[in-house]
């Protein structure tokens, strides 16, 4: 497991390293979800649907269904998902792996809320801190890699969803 935990951050890094310069939060002004009307009802349906499982208790779905329609619809720009992936990547019982998640929902959520939703901003923040505390200096890079890994992600679907509108 530790293995495949190393394989996976070192391929993340080599696509970092290719990919260009460091992004900053104005990708989220550009996600598909605000460009692309089509692309946002896809996350408000994939959003509906993770939330519908969850509520369940994971009797409508699946938890890999449940994690793909999250993360798709935070993807795609929609800012409850990212909201929630904040909230469970930032969970106590979970590792680094999770946790370099956290960082990243937790940091892309915080943008969101940052001049629109002070009580949400205030709850991101507080995750934040705790995922900052678990990652600690030494593996704090892990969490901003993934934020990178992330911004670019959404980026290229942003692009993708504009070329084809």
């Amino acid at each position: 497991m530790k293995r495949a935990a190393l394989l996976a951050a070192a391929l993340l890094l080599a696509r970092l390293a290719a990919a260009g310069p460091e992004l900053t939060f104005d990708v989220l002004a550009r996600t598909a979800y605000r460009t692309n009307p089509e692309r946002a009802r896809e996350a408000d349906s994939a959003y509906a649907r993770a939330v519908e499982i969850g509520e369940s208790g994971f009797k409508l779905g699946t938890a890999r269904e449940f994690d793909a329609k999250l993360r798709r619809a935070a993807i795609l720009g929609h800012v409850g998902a990212a909201d929630l992936l904040c909230t469970m990547r930032s969970n106590a019982a979970l590792g680094l792996v999770f946790f370099r998640e956290g960082y990243a929902w937790c940091r892309i959520a915080q943008a969101y809320f940052r001049d629109t939703d002070e009580i949400g901003a205030q709850r991101v923040a507080e995750h934040l801190a705790f995922v900052i505390l678990k990652l600690g200096k030494e593996n704090l890079y892990l969490g901003r890699d993934y934020e990178q890994f992330t911004l670019r992600t959404m980026q290229e679907v942003a692009g993708d969803a504009t070329a084809s509108h």
